[in-house]
């Protein structure tokens, strides 16, 4: 067992090493800075409901995704999970890097957001 001011010298290092790290991926575009938040596109098997894969998404714009997935509340951060459908696909190509092979009758897309 860690005494306090050790364990308290080693959350001071990790806290600094995430904040190093968000820095990183802000700057590459991956995180929402405002938010803090990591924004991504999820993919599940419809036959397992298994996580497939997360896909990066290179930027954000919030108003942009918004009207595009039929968020009403522009004062809406988009936290939730939206699914994406095929209509989406020309849209999202702007702001993914690799994109998925897009399978939508074996597997279902989503947006999401999680806390850095």
């Amino acid at each position: 067992c860690l005494d306090f001011g050790v364990s308290r010298a080693l959350n001071k290092s990790l806290q600094a090493d995430l904040r190093r790290l968000r820095r990183a991926l802000y700057g590459l575009g991956m995180i929402d800075d405002k938010y803090g938040v990591r924004r991504f596109i999820t993919e599940f098997s419809e036959a397992t409901e298994m996580l497939v894969a997360e896909y990066e998404l290179s930027s954000f714009d919030l108003e942009k995704f918004q009207k595009e997935f039929g968020e009403v509340s522009s004062g809406d951060p988009m936290f939730d999970c939206y699914v994406i459908r095929e209509s989406n696909i020309s849209f999202l190509k702007e702001f993914i890097e690799r994109e998925p092979e897009w399978d939508f009758e074996a597997k279902s897309y989503f947006i999401e957001a999680h806390a850095i």
